[in-house]
């Protein structure tokens, strides 16, 4: 049950106050759930560019170019959850813009800036189900309309030719000249031999192509 239970109308402004304040607080929560999912990723984007310069040292190109791929990716889902902290800001500030208000006017109004500000909120992916009941607490407290949208937002088709640029330029970007300057491939090995000795270098990179998708889900 939420802050104002089963009621749809008829809360007091201290009532909005007080949820208002525990609004804001769970939205800083969300924030520092994101602050910490992006501290790992730059973990883990640290450890894939160490992979993709061991990669091209070993001439390995097409192993530092699956790693750059699963690079490219990881800062997009950075990029995603730093818009997010912005959108979250934003809606505080609407909320604490609103709570204001009534302050001076003594009553609870609806509001259209605190209502666009969940909106988008509730098309991201990471926030949805937050937003979700957020906004139900803020219907029931007289604040919005009944016209939140829960629909998600909808990911745009990969251009396959943009995608393999963007690749090409983060591998280029952390090898730079390793490869002309590593050292000649050495004669091949006995192909049980080259296996072996491939294997813990090829289970490393697996490992750090695997968290970098587990910290994107």
């Amino acid at each position: 049950m939420g802050i104002f239970g089963n009621a749809a109308s008829g809360s007091k402004p201290t009532d909005v106050q007080d949820a208002a304040r525990q609004w804001k607080l769970n939205l800083k929560g969300e924030e520092r759930k994101l602050d910490r999912q992006i501290h790992a990723i730059e973990l883990e984007e640290m450890k894939a560019k160490k992979a993709v310069k061991d990669c091209a040292k070993r001439h390995d190109l097409d192993s530092a170019r699956i790693l750059a791929r699963e690079l490219v990716n990881s800062r997009k889902a950075k990029e995603r959850f730093l818009i997010t902290k912005t959108q979250i800001n934003s809606t505080i500030m609407a909320i604490s813009h609103q709570m204001a208000s009534m302050r001076v006017a003594g009553a609870i109004s609806k509001s259209t800036e605190v209502m666009q500000a969940m909106n988008r909120l509730m098309r991201l992916p990471e926030l949805g189900e937050t937003a979700r009941q957020l906004s139900q607490e803020m219907m029931k407290a007289g604040l919005i309309e009944e016209t939140i949208s829960d629909a998600m937002e909808s990911v745009a088709p990969v251009n396959e030719a943009e995608a393999d640029a963007e690749v090409d330029r983060a591998l280029a970007e952390v090898i730079g000249g390793i490869v002309d300057q590593a050292a000649p491939v050495r004669t091949p090995l006995p192909a049980q031999a080259q296996a072996a000795a491939e294997a813990p270098a090829e289970s490393e990179e697996s490992q750090v192509r695997a968290r970098l998708q587990a910290l994107r889900s």
